[in-house]
């Protein structure tokens, strides 16, 4: 059996990779502001902008799915209510 493989489309892996860094970037510094809007719930970032958000994660990702053409560009974390401490 031939197994056929898609040719790797480096330049847009890479435009994804940095669409995911940029979403994942603004969550990081907005996190205050989101905390404020969004505790206690999951929420996707697309574009400088919150795109989804719910308190069960399969709902937030139901609602991603259908909004963006490619949900896994977008960001998605919970937001908790008060700051997290990492103790290592």
């Amino acid at each position: 059996m031939k197994r056929s493989v898609a040719p790797i489309d480096s330049p847009k892996i890479l435009a994804d990779l940095r669409a995911k860094r940029a979403n994942h970037e603004w969550l990081d510094r907005h996190r205050a502001e989101l905390r404020i809007r969004f505790a206690g719930k999951f929420v996707a970032v697309h574009r400088g902008e919150v795109v989804a958000s719910d308190p069960e994660f399969p709902r937030l990702l139901s609602r991603l799915r259908k909004r963006l053409a490619d949900p896994s560009l977008a960001a998605v974390e919970f937001v908790s209510k008060e700051g997290v401490v990492w103790i290592l």
